[in-house]
């Protein structure tokens, strides 16, 4: 096994980000990097072929809940950001009261 795509998605018209696992001397990583289109590669085709950047992270599977509770503690700060900038463009304070 080179390499399996696991989940994609857009991140503009030409690049997408890529969630692969990839196995290397026995061992398994994640590998999650930013793919750019980069055309028909000379055939005259309309199919596009993607290939990766340099632009990733790439690491040992094993650390997969580390990553993971990582990418929890981002979500709930960017939760807790928008919870906030709602409470200041609402006609309300914190307590409730009316400005």
């Amino acid at each position: 096994m080179d390499r399996v795509n696991v989940y994609r998605f857009k991140k503009s018209e030409h690049e997408q980000i890529r969630f692969d696992i990839r196995e290397y001397k026995n061992t398994f990583y994640l590998d999650i990097r930013l793919w750019f289109n980069a055309g028909d590669g000379g055939t005259g085709g309309d199919e596009d072929r993607y290939v990766p950047s340099k632009k990733g992270l790439c690491i040992n599977i094993a650390h997969l809940r580390e990553v993971c509770a990582g990418v929890d503690a981002i979500n709930d700060w960017v939760t807790c950001q928008e919870r906030e900038a709602t409470y200041r463009d609402s006609n309300f304070d914190l307590t409730g009261q009316s400005r």
